[in-house]
C-alpha cells in the first residue's frame, strides 16, 4: 500500500489506488497525526486499453509453436493497415517483439512479417501475415514462426565509448560480441589491446588471461542472436605523462572457428581545468584574534567558479 504523497508526507489514501479501475476515481490522501500537514484530494482518470502483441521468433523445430529457447527473429519488420485504408505503418523492431496500442476495439488491422534481404536468402516464414485483427484488452499474441533454411554463423564485435579518457581518473570501454548467425557458436576467443598510455584497472568477467596492454577472454555457447558484452575500466595518468587531446586507441577482435570480426576506438585525452578567483566579504584573510565562535555562522564568501577548457568537471572541493 502506497503510505506517502506525491509530495514525500506520510499518511495514507482512500480508497487505496489502483490504477486498474476505468475511468475517473478521486483519492483522498489522510496525513499521519504526527505530521504536520493537511488532507489532499488526487483526481486520477484511467482510459481503457486495447491492443496486442506482434512477436517474430526464431521456430527450430518448424512446429509453428514458440519453445523455450527459441530466439526472437530481429531481421525483418511488420507492416499493417487499419481498416483497408490503404495507409501502411511499418514497425522494425530491434527484437522481434512489437507491441500495438489502440484506443478501439472495433476497428480491423490486416498484418504482415516481412524477412529484410539479405536475411531472406536463409530464412523462410511459415506464418506471414493475419487478417480481420482487432485490439483487445487481453492483448493477446499474434506469432510469426521463422524457420531456417541455410544455416550459418556471423561473428561481430564492437568496442562502444561509455565514457571519455579524463586525465587522472578512470574511463570505461564496452566489447559487444553478438551471434548474427542462426547456429550457436560453440567457442571462440575476444581479444583487447589497450593504448600504451593507459592501464586496464578492471574487467567484468571472469577468466580473462591478461596479457601485454591487454587481455584474452575464451566464450561458450554464444547462442544465435545472442549478444554479450564485456565492460573495461581503464586509467588515465594525469598530465604531463598524457597531454590535451592526445589520441588514445583500443582495440578489440574476435575469432570463431572461420568467423572473426574486429572493432577499433579512438578518443582524444580531455581535461577540466577550474581557475576560479575567492573573496571574503572583511577581505582576504581574518584575524584569527578577532573571529569569535558566532563568526563560524556569518562567513560570507564569494566564489567564481569558470570551468574551461573542453568537459565538465566531475569534482568540486571547497576547503
Amino acid at each position: 500500500m502506497l503510505r506517502m504523497s506525491a509530495n514525500g508526507v506520510f499518511g495514507s489514501w482512500s480508497p487505496t489506488i489502483d490504477s486498474s479501475i476505468i475511468g475517473t476515481t478521486t483519492y483522498i490522501f489522510t496525513p499521519d497525526a504526527s505530521v504536520c500537514a493537511i488532507p489532499a484530494t488526487l483526481e486520477v482518470t484511467v482510459v481503457a486499453c486495447f491492443g496486442f502483441t506482434l512477436n517474430s521468433y526464431l521456430d527450430v523445430n518448424g512446429n509453428n509453436v514458440e519453445d523455450n529457447g527459441e530466439p526472437k527473429f530481429p531481421s525483418g519488420h511488420f507492416e499493417y493497415v487499419i481498416n483497408n485504408d490503404g495507409v501502411v505503418h511499418y514497425v522494425t523492431p530491434s527484437n522481434g517483439l512489437f507491441r500495438i496500442y489502440h484506443n478501439s476495439p472495433t476497428e480491423l488491422f490486416e498484418i504482415t512479417y516481412i524477412i529484410d534481404a539479405p536475411a531472406s536468402t536463409y530464412y523462410n516464414i511459415s506464418i506471414p501475415s493475419y487478417s480481420n485483427v482487432s485490439a483487445e484488452a487481453s492483448f493477446p499474441n499474434y506469432d510469426f514462426p521463422v524457420t531456417v533454411l541455410q544455416s550459418f554463423t556471423d561473428l561481430n564485435v564492437a568496442l562502444i565509448a561509455i565514457s571519455p579518457p579524463r586525465t587522472g581518473s578512470f574511463y570505461h570501454d564496452r566489447i559487444v560480441y553478438t551471434n548474427n548467425g542462426n547456429v550457436a557458436i560453440a567457442s571462440g576467443s575476444i581479444s583487447f589491446s589497450n593504448d600504451a598510455a593507459v592501464t586496464i584497472n578492471s574487467v567484468s568477467e571472469l577468466g580473462i588471461v591478461p596479457v601485454t596492454n591487454g587481455f584474452m577472454y575464451a566464450f561458450t555457447n554464444l547462442g544465435a542472436f545472442e549478444t554479450r558484452s564485456i565492460e573495461v575500466i581503464m586509467q588515465v595518468p594525469p598530465i604531463p605523462t598524457v597531454s590535451l587531446n592526445q589520441l588514445v586507441t583500443n582495440s578489440v577482435s574476435a575469432t570463431a572457428g572461420a568467423n572473426s570480426d574486429s572493432s577499433i576506438l579512438t578518443q582524444s585525452v580531455i581535461v577540466s581545468w577550474d581557475p576560479n578567483d575567492k573573496t571574503e566579504s572583511r577581505g582576504g584573510k581574518i584575524l584569527f584574534s578577532t573571529f569569535m565562535p558566532e563568526d563560524f555562522f556569518i562567513i560570507r564568501s564569494v566564489l567564481r567558479i569558470r570551468e574551461t577548457l573542453q568537459h565538465l568537471a566531475c569534482a568540486l572541493q571547497i576547503y
